[in-house]
């Protein structure tokens, strides 16, 4: 085996130093010459786990559809080494509560044109949904329960009387 097996899988997509590995095992011919591969592509600096990281994390953050942990839990998949996965995250994610605008504008979205008020059921998946997505779970519910205050209060403003209308100024005599 080549290196250029190597370099082919790298200038499809970037991949992390285990996926590489999975990737030229199964394919190669001789087993013992993946490492040597590896070390040298890495050497070379075309297989760097920490530049992954970062890029796949900022990548996954930046469509907004993800939280920290969704993004967490990917990495770990692709074989990315723990400290470099929470240097990666730490740098992406700063703080859980900058997430909160993204819960709020994907929680809008959902609920948008639906009837209210909002089935348990329909909330429920919106949970799950973004309980999924790797968004933390109190912030979700938070969000999740302003938002239904919000519709509360909503429909109760639009069920008040006009206090516009002729009898709203009247007072009864006794």
């Amino acid at each position: 085996m080549t290196s250029k097996t190597g370099l082919r899988a790298l200038a499809r997509r970037a991949h992390s130093a285990a996926e590489l590995r999975q990737k030229l095992q199964r394919r190669a011919l001789d087993p013992a010459g993946v490492e040597p591969l590896l070390e040298d592509l890495a050497a070379r600096g075309w297989l760097d786990d920490r530049r992954f990281a970062l890029g796949y994390a900022r990548y996954r953050a930046g469509t907004g559809r993800y939280g920290r942990a969704r993004v967490a839990r990917e990495l770990h998949r692709r074989g990315v080494a723990q400290e470099l996965m929470e240097e990666a995250l730490a740098e992406v994610f700063p703080e859980e509560e900058q997430q909160r605008p993204l819960v709020r504008q994907r929680i809008a979205r959902r609920l948008q044109g639906k009837k209210r008020p909002y089935s348990q059921r329909l909330l429920r998946s919106v949970y799950a949904g973004l309980l999924r997505a790797g968004f933390p779970s109190a912030i979700i519910r938070d969000e999740l329960f302003a938002q239904a205050r919000q519709a509360l209060a909503d429909d109760l403003e639009a069920a008040e009387p006009d206090s516009g209308s002729p009898d709203s100024g009247k007072e009864e005599s006794v």
